[in-house]
C-alpha cells in the first residue's frame, strides 16, 4: 500500500504524494488504520512515565483514544507548543482538558504556557512524533519547519522516540539533511 514515488524524490515531492495519497483513503480505512495505531501504542505508556505526544491534526493518526486512557491510568501526559517566535518546540504538562486546549496560528491545539507546566526534555520516557512519512528504520519527513528535528535533538538516549503514521506513510527510502532526526521506532497499525 506504499505511494508511488521516484527513486529519488525531493521533500516537496514526498509531501504532495502524502496529500494525494491522504484524499484518496476512505474515512473507514483511516479510522481502521487508526484503531490499529492505537492498539499498538497503548501499551508502550505504564503509570508514572512521562510522555510527550500530539494533539493530532485531521491528517494524522487520530491517537486521543489512547491519550485519554494514559491520563487516566497515571501517565503523566506533556503535549508540545511551537514558541511564539516559531524558534522553537517546548513540552508542557496537560490534564484532562486537551480537547478543550486553544488552537494555535497552524490550527494545532497547544497548551499554555500560563496554565500548563514546562516539561523538561530530559524528564520524558517516550515521545510520539507525528511526520508526513516514514521509513521502517525511523528516517522521517515533517512538514518542513523543523521544530520536532530540534527537539528530537535535545532529549536524552533514555527517551524512546516513536514515529507514528498510517501504512501509506511508510516509505523504503526519504530524501534526508543533516540537520533530520530519526526516530527509534515507528508505529503505523502493520504487524
Amino acid at each position: 500500500m506504499r505511494s508511488p514515488m521516484p527513486a529519488t524524490p525531493s521533500k516537496a515531492e514526498v509531501r504532495q504524494a502524502w496529500r494525494a495519497a491522504l484524499a484518496q483513503q476512505p474515512s473507514t480505512a483511516l479510522a481502521a488504520f487508526d484503531a490499529a495505531i492505537a492498539e499498538q501504542l497503548r501499551p508502550m505508556a505504564t503509570p508514572g512515565q512521562t510522555v510527550l505526544a500530539f494533539y493530532p491534526l485531521r491528517s494524522e493518526p487520530d491517537i486521543r483514544p489512547v491519550l485519554h486512557e494514559w491520563l487516566g491510568s497515571g501517565v503523566r501526559l506533556a503535549l508540545p507548543r511551537v514558541e511564539s517566535d516559531g524558534s522553537a518546540m517546548s513540552a508542557y504538562g496537560v490534564g484532562a482538558d486537551i480537547d478543550s486546549l486553544p488552537e494555535s496560528r497552524w490550527g494545532v491545539r497547544e497548551p499554555d504556557p500560563s496554565l500548563h507546566p514546562s516539561i523538561p526534555p530530559a524528564s520524558l520516557d517516550l515521545a510520539l512524533v507525528p511526520g508526513v512519512a516514514f521509513t521502517r528504520t525511523g528516517e522521517r519527513l515533517g512538514r518542513g519547519g523543523g521544530h520536532y528535528d530540534r527537539f528530537l535533538a535535545s532529549l536524552t538516549d533514555r527517551t524512546l522516540t516513536v514515529g507514528v503514521c498510517r501504512p501509506f506513510q511508510l516509505l523504503d527510502d526519504l530524501p534526508r539533511e543533516p540537520h533530520d532526526r530519526p526516530v527509534a521506532r515507528v508505529v503505523s497499525g502493520l504487524p
